[in-house]
């Protein structure tokens, strides 16, 4: 879920709902710009929220909407306790690029990646990686 979490910042409960049997998220006012949660995902975020059922989805400790350098700062955290090198380094954009290499060396297929990271076209996804396209 970090690895798009860029998108999801603005999201409000509200945009939660459930579509034909899975828990969604609307990424925007279209009706096809939504991402399936995964039923781990779907039951951790309900536990995150906590019964919350308005106001942004991801908060700080005084209740303030998360905005991009509080997630930075939440990563590195992460990062420090994890005794990473580089840990104060470390931003979401690492989390992708690292998700991105590490699914590929494993074999995972380029498009599932892409699906994954939410990339519509393969060309920076293959450069990052170094895969051809397939």
């Amino acid at each position: 879920m970090i690895t798009r979490l860029q998108f999801k910042m603005p999201s409000v409960v509200e945009h939660l709902a459930h579509d034909r049997g899975h828990r969604v998220l609307r990424l925007g006012e279209g009706r096809g710009d939504r991402t399936v949660l995964t039923g781990p995902v779907a039951r951790i975020l309900d536990d995150y929220l906590a019964g919350r059922t308005t106001g942004p989805i991801f908060i700080t400790k005084t209740e303030r909407r998360m905005d991009q350098p509080e997630v930075w700062r939440m990563v590195r955290r992460i990062a420090g306790r994890a005794s990473l090198d580089g840990a104060g380094e470390v931003r979401p954009h690492s989390r992708r690029v690292a998700f991105t290499i590490g699914a590929r060396e494993a074999g995972v297929p380029l498009e599932d990646v892409q699906d994954a990271v939410g990339m519509l076209i393969p060309a920076p996804l293959a450069a990052t990686t170094g895969s051809a396209f397939p």
